[in-house]
């Protein structure tokens, strides 16, 4: 009773915090990206997403993302904006809801490896983690995808102690949803096999069956998925064009250092970071012939991140943070010869969360002072050039911008990101953002500074301009 009261304060204190802290707004972002194919299912034509988002990412310097994202998130998007538009708040209001979940999922199956005590600890670290509650301030699939991640763990882990047909099946469901939201989710594909290991062991036919069951589920799923949406995933794999030896190396730090993110508020935050690191390895060795299929996951997961050209922070490392935090301490629970680790392992966790609840409660109070204001795309500047563009340019007109996909949600126009001023040949407009200034890779100097081109300012705010250009 204590166990499940303690669990809802802190779940409650988590998503009253983090809807607080929601801005009505985004950053320049993959959101855009979404929107458009939210924008298409609602239209009734979602190859018409796929084959524009093609022909952007074609004409731009480096591709902005892929031809289409899994459409599990543009579906949801799509539902919430056909009761309420494409409103921020709205559809960021989804994220705290999901994020509640994963909490409970998290907390469920942390208590099946480490102590219910310890369990609500780590609970806690996530709930009140800085890091991961700013990922629900976003329009994208974190939050949800992180909550499917983890309950598929959670399911894996019911399908292991009673190994049933139907529980193999809804972990292949659940592996098929998680992998609609994001395609880095059918590294879950592991998790099924545990059937082989389970205690008691099954006979191998039965261990066959379980595992077929979840891998047909997903199958069929799949395939239905592929024959109703177009697919432009396909399209991530010419990313890896951008992957050489000083972008492994990047990709490398990154995967070793980004995890600390999690403790960063902590005084002496790497030395906390590497002795749960330590402690991870630990748990590891004592839990290795056990959870095969969890190290498994953990570690083909990282690669599969580690791997990838273009880092993306945090987000990308949220869903198997759990299972480095879990299994540390577990670590630490059973450090050898030392009758103390328990009790280092919980005042670790409680510190955690002592120096992160000041923080994000303050992030909190900050946002709803400013009255959930952000800069951004969806502020008046930048509503106001979008609402031009599409008034006052040609309809096959198309714009070089930094954040094209933008363009083509809000103006409803074509749009590419140029390199050079060789680049900028398939367009006939150039918008330049001065809160995009300092990260253009083609700024407005180098485009007026093009020799071949007659640039003229047609349209400004405080904030934008906006050149119509022809060669000479």
């Amino acid at each position: 009773m204590l166990e499940a009261l303690a669990l809802f304060i802190i779940l409650f204190a988590s998503t009253t915090l983090s809807a607080a802290s929601l801005t009505n707004g985004d950053q320049w972002g993959d959101f855009a990206g979404y929107f458009v194919q939210a924008r298409a299912l609602l239209e009734g034509d979602p190859s018409s997403a796929v084959v524009k988002m093609a022909e952007l990412n074609r004409l731009s310097d480096v591709a902005p993302g892929p031809d289409a994202y899994p459409w599990g998130y543009p579906i949801l998007v799509a539902a919430t904006a056909w009761r309420f538009g494409f409103e921020p708040l709205a559809i960021k209001a989804l994220n705290p809801a999901f994020y509640a979940l994963f909490l409970l999922c998290l907390h469920l199956f942390a208590r099946q490896k480490i102590r219910p005590t310890l369990a609500l600890l780590v609970t806690g670290v996530f709930a009140f983690s800085p890091i991961s509650l700013s990922l629900n301030d976003h329009m994208r699939s974190d939050s949800v995808f992180l909550f499917l991640f983890t309950l598929a763990l959670l399911v894996n882990e019911s399908a292991r102690r009673k190994p049933s047909l139907w529980r193999y099946a809804v972990l292949g469901l659940v592996i098929l949803l998680t992998s609609l939201f994001r395609t880095v989710g059918i590294t879950l594909l592991v998790l099924p096999f545990s059937a082989f290991t389970t205690q008691p062991k099954l006979p191998p036919k039965q261990a066959i069956s379980r595992t077929a069951a979840a891998l047909l589920v997903f199958a069929v799923g799949m395939s239905a998925y592929r024959i109703l949406l177009p697919n432009g995933e396909n399209s991530y794999l010419s990313h890896f064009a951008f992957l050489n030896k000083d972008v492994f190396l990047l990709s490398l730090w990154t995967t070793f250092s980004t995890p600390k993110m999690l403790v960063s508020s902590v005084p002496l935050d790497w030395v906390v970071y590497l002795l749960l690191l330590a402690a991870f390895f630990i748990g590891t060795d004592r839990f290795a012939r056990r959870d095969w299929e969890v190290f498994t996951l953990f570690f083909g997961y990282l690669a599969v991140i580690t791997i990838w050209p273009q880092p993306q922070g945090y987000r990308f490392f949220a869903p198997i943070m759990p299972i480095f935090i879990i299994y540390a301490v577990a670590g630490m629970e059973n450090l050898p010869r030392f009758k103390w680790s328990g009790t280092l392992a919980a005042g670790l966790l409680l510190l955690i969360s002592v120096f992160n609840l000041p923080i994000i409660t303050q992030t909190a109070l900050t946002t709803l002072d400013r009255d959930r204001v952000i800069s951004g795309p969806f502020d008046r500047h930048s509503r106001d050039v979008f609402r031009w563009i599409a008034k006052n340019t040609e309809a096959d007109a198309r714009v070089h911008f930094e954040k094209p996909r933008s363009v083509l949600f809000f103006a409803e126009r074509n749009a590419f990101n140029a390199g050079d001023c060789a680049q900028l040949s398939p367009g006939s407009y150039a918008l330049f953002s001065d809160q995009l200034a300092e990260r253009a890779d083609f700024s407005e100097e180098m485009f007026l500074a093009c020799a071949e081109y007659n640039p003229h300012l047609v349209y400004e705010n405080e904030r934008f301009r906006l050149y119509r250009y022809q060669a000479k």
